[in-house]
């Protein structure tokens, strides 16, 4: 480890700052608690997100990053698309135990180990939660598993998909016009996130568009993200 140190002191790169500074004392806080770390970028398929286009990755944002890996010989994995996908397929394989995001995505992908940040207030007292008035919590995490606290609530992974569908999520902004939480969540009740995530064909998505149509009273889907046509 002093080499280590030692090799970046004297190399011509710029000392590192921002991100790569906070991720290699993370890093480190991990690999003495003896956890085993495998990281996973963005690949060349990513979708788009939140209403910005998916463009084009800027490998050279991520050499310097890729660069601590390697000294660290840290593995890291390019997903053919999105990371948070990949990370529950490596998951789903027994490749890790639990998939460390901050994307809420992992479940909808059907992670069932989840680990992200937990944040606590700046100023004692402050009862905001605005990641503006927060900070990480340098002893504890938030865990999902199993989705148990979902599942309790009748709201399981393929409730998750279909009501992001519905309201809107990362994927569509706006969701399905004139559909609220209440609307989707009857749909959710009635199967109808089961019965999307089982269709395979066209006319499997057609039918379950006559079903939403009846659950909510044969209003017009045309034009609408949820359009089968």
């Amino acid at each position: 480890m002093p080499h280590l140190f030692s090799q970046f002191v004297e190399s011509d790169e710029p000392a590192y700052q921002g991100t790569e500074k906070n991720t290699f004392f993370r890093i480190c806080h991990l690999l003495v608690a003896h956890v085993q770390l495998l990281f996973v970028f963005d690949g060349p398929k990513r979708p788009w997100k939140r209403g910005r286009p998916a463009g084009k990755i800027d490998y050279e944002k991520q050499r310097l990053t890729k660069q601590l890996f390697s000294s660290l010989k840290i593995p890291y994995h390019e997903a053919p698309a999105e990371a948070e996908a990949e990370c529950v397929q490596l998951q789903k394989a027994g490749v890790v135990d639990a998939v460390w995001t901050e994307d809420s995505d992992a479940l909808m992908f059907g992670c069932t180990f989840l680990i992200r940040d937990y944040r606590v207030s700046k100023v004692k007292g402050d009862t905001s939660r605005a990641p503006e008035d927060t900070k990480k919590s340098g002893t504890l995490v938030r865990v999902t598993r199993d989705m148990r606290r979902l599942i309790s609530n009748k709201l399981d992974r393929e409730g998750l998909v279909l009501f992001a569908m519905l309201v809107g999520g990362d994927y569509n902004l706006k969701g399905l016009p004139g559909c609220g939480p209440a609307t989707a969540m009857r749909a959710i009740r009635a199967g109808l996130g089961r019965t999307l995530c089982q269709c395979k064909t066209k006319r499997d998505t057609q039918l379950w568009r006559i079903s939403l149509l009846e659950l909510i009273g044969g209003k017009e889907l045309t034009g609408s993200p949820l359009n089968c046509s």
